[in-house]
């Protein structure tokens, strides 16, 4: 089920210009979605300095994690949920400080195989406001 069927307005930040190029195909008939290339951290202040409200947020980071810049940055944007999909439990659990400390609670983490076979997995975390 695609998420976008289930969603008011989309926003996405991606910083690979390559991967820019895929979401402007994919997404060309998609109105209610949008995207701002760019480095998260560059992208979420102007967001907030525009008013820009976000009820859910939905993360991916490298695997050296958000950090705490971004996860601010984040929390300054007041979203209710954020689901945090990290592909290394070492960088989670260092964020997981930050966003507690932003008044957010941990209410589930499900690891994921994502690789079969191998030793890679993501672990996906739902946080809410406190």
């Amino acid at each position: 089920m695609p998420l976008d069927n289930h969603l008011g307005r989309l926003i996405g930040i991606e910083s690979s210009p390559a991967a820019c190029e895929d979401f402007a195909y994919n997404a060309a008939d998609l109105p209610h979605i949008s995207l701002h290339e760019g480095a998260v951290g560059d992208v979420l202040p102007a967001l907030r300095a525009e008013g820009q409200r976000v009820d859910v947020v939905i993360m991916a980071p490298p695997r050296t994690g958000a950090g705490e810049g971004v996860i601010g940055e984040l929390a300054a944007l007041n979203p209710r949920r954020i689901v945090y999909v990290a592909s290394d439990p070492a960088t989670l659990a260092r964020d997981s400080i930050y966003l507690a400390a932003a008044g957010y609670r941990l209410v589930e983490a499900q690891p994921v195989d994502t690789a079969p076979q191998t030793l890679q997995f993501e672990t996906v975390a739902l946080w809410e406001r406190k």
